[in-house]
């Protein structure tokens, strides 16, 4: 099976990118798929959690940019970390990653780093590689979108939902013509939802009278069980006859029939 390579990607703030791409690590992995978590977002709070909770100040996807960059030879190995909770391993940010994109634009073809990083066959090891990319469309989110295979995009069903997209679904038309033609949208996730609002309700219908098929059938609410399981540093995968825990295994399914 060819490695596939996700995006996680919004450039609003606060829909869920970093709690979508965790569980759905996780259940991925509970389906046996070897997995590889890539954080991407310099308030690297994929790698705290996968660090069981604690700050993490080592060798990082910085390094990995840095030697790509650079033209230095490298050894991803030695970067990986694993989960032994979740079963997944992990590529760990640190607060350098903010300096990435400044570095990305000295490169000869700036879209194309991560690409060259994941093209590595170290990474082949992995069935799927989830990116949580952090909320902006800087040079760092396309370079996520120039080396990935399909993108996930959270949102929350709340005022100018749709209307918000519209940068993001601009920005992938462009990357799609000008460095990766094979970028396709596995979905549209509604997360954080709060269904006993009829405002909820009527954000839903509109996202899926606009984007069809694209929105997931999965929609996930907005329960008190992320926090609880946040809280023990793992998953709410993990934890037993969650319901949250469910919908995302539903949603794992999903993204793999895709």
């Amino acid at each position: 099976m060819k490695i596939i390579v996700i995006a996680i990607v919004n450039q609003k703030g606060g829909v869920g990118k970093t709690t979508t791409t965790l569980n759905l690590a996780s259940a991925l992995a509970i389906m046996g798929k070897q997995v590889l978590v890539l954080d991407l977002d310099p308030q690297r709070n994929a790698t705290t959690a996968l660090h069981g909770g604690q700050d993490y100040s080592g060798v990082s996807i910085s390094d990995l940019i840095y030697c790509t960059v650079a033209g230095l030879p490298y050894d991803p190995a030695t970067l990986i970390l694993s989960n032994a909770v979740e079963h997944i391993d992990y590529l760990p940010a640190t607060p350098m990653l903010s300096t990435a994109p400044t570095l990305m634009a000295t490169a000869k073809d700036s879209a194309a780093v991560l690409s060259h990083i994941l093209q590595h066959p170290y990474f082949s090891k992995y069935d799927y590689v989830l990116m949580d990319c952090k909320p902006s469309l800087d040079l760092l989110v396309s370079n996520a979108l120039s080396a990935a295979d399909q993108v996930i995009i959270p949102v929350e069903p709340e005022d100018y939902a749709v209307d918000g997209l519209a940068d993001l679904l601009d920005t992938i038309d462009q990357i799609q013509e000008r460095h990766n033609d094979n970028l396709t949208i596995n979905g549209i996730l509604i997360s954080k939802a709060n269904m006993v609002r009829s405002k909820a309700k009527r954000m839903e219908a509109a996202l899926r009278e606009t984007f069809g098929a694209l929105v997931y059938n999965t929609v996930l609410p907005n329960l008190a069980e992320i926090g609880n399981a946040q809280d023990k540093h793992h998953s709410v995968v993990q934890e037993r006859n969650s319901r949250l825990g469910k919908l995302y295994m539903d949603l794992a399914e999903e993204v793999i029939a895709r």
